[in-house]
């Protein structure tokens, strides 16, 4: 699975300069397989490594819902 997106920064860190680098895990909690489709509901849990405006290395814990469609002809 591979999640792609905007990410929100919660109003608590308005410190975020750069993003350096984000590193998770996906959980797939539930999967149903249709008809040339794949649906499945999940969650991320991640870090987000960041670089504050005061030069330092920071990072923020990110927990996401998602839920994707998947279509292919061979499914």
């Amino acid at each position: 699975v591979q999640l792609a997106g905007d990410i929100l920064v919660p109003d608590t860190k308005p410190d975020i300069i750069n993003i350096i680098g984000v590193n998770g895990l996906e959980i797939v909690k539930k999967e149903e397989v249709m008809d040339s489709r794949i649906r499945l509901e999940g969650s991320w849990n991640g870090i987000l490594i960041y670089l504050s405006d005061l030069g330092e290395t920071r990072s923020l814990n990110i927990n996401l819902d998602f839920l994707d469609n998947i279509e292919n002809e061979k499914i």
